[in-house]
């Protein structure tokens, strides 16, 4: 699967872009590829493959009807992605990587950093960890379900199509860089897995799970990378990064909680 991850990103790095960056790349090769890269269409549609990833396992869960393992499949899950989102937050405050678009000297793009919250906080790529641990740890918990190898198949096929697809679209958007993405992908895997095999550790993963894994990320990050996008750019900007904030009303008091992973 690594490879498939390396070859898929580095087409994705090499798609359509926007306005060149007119100054030397302060980054190493791969990475550079990505300096010019910016478009609002690829974060947007990053975002809706996100939620798509987070999403997918919920609905097996709940189409498959609940019982008395619910809770600990659900514990699994919520773990896998939990651990993964405060792995990424805290990497991401102490590594302090200036995200791609920092770089790209388009007067649109400088207008957008300018205005952005979170500039520094490129990697690892948030959307792309947290897709992969719930992808991966929703097909691990699926495998039990089904004795249909066809659909099992299907399942981390398109497990790893979606999740790549989510990465990919984040170094399109500039939001991210190459290593980034292939960080995020690693780490989420290995928290999706690991993490579900140690709350449920009936669960069975084949060597034919990873290859259809393997697969998907390929077919996903390939389409992803080749698909048009505009290099479009939108401001004002909204709400980026998570605020929690008091609030006060007639009659009661407390906290306002909002976020948009980046």
């Amino acid at each position: 699967m690594r490879t498939a991850i390396l070859a898929t990103l580095a087409v994705a790095a090499l798609a359509p872009t926007a306005a060149r960056a007119d100054e030397p790349c302060p980054v190493n090769g791969l990475d550079c590829l990505a300096v010019s890269q910016f478009s609002a269409t690829a974060d947007a549609t990053s975002d809706a493959f996100f939620v798509t990833a987070l999403a997918l396992p919920i609905g097996l869960e709940l189409g498959r009807g609940l019982d008395d393992d619910s809770l600990r499949r659900g514990a699994a899950y919520v773990s896998a992605v939990g651990a993964t989102a405060l792995t990424a937050g805290v990497v991401k405050l102490v590594a302090r990587r200036d995200r791609p678009y920092t770089y790209n000297r388009h007067p649109g793009v400088v207008e957008y950093t300018a205005q952005a919250r979170g500039n520094d906080h490129s990697f690892f790529s948030g959307h792309t960890s947290l897709a992969f641990a719930a992808v991966t740890s929703g097909a691990t918990l699926y495998n039990p379900t089904s004795h249909d190898d066809t659909a099992r198949l299907g399942i981390w096929g398109g497990a790893g199509a979606v999740a790549a697809a989510t990465g990919v679209l984040r170094i399109r958007a500039g939001q991210h860089f190459p290593t980034d993405v292939m960080v995020g992908a690693v780490i989420g895997t290995g928290f999706g897995i690991g993490l579900t095999y140690a709350l449920a550790p009936e669960r069975s993963l084949r060597g034919t799970d990873l290859a259809a894994l393997g697969a998907g990320v390929a077919v996903g990050a390939i389409a992803a990378a080749l698909v048009p996008m505009p290099a479009d750019v939108r401001l004002p900007l909204g709400m980026r990064d998570v605020a929690l904030a008091p609030t006060v009303a007639p009659g009661h008091a407390g906290l306002a909680l909002s976020a948009t992973l980046r």
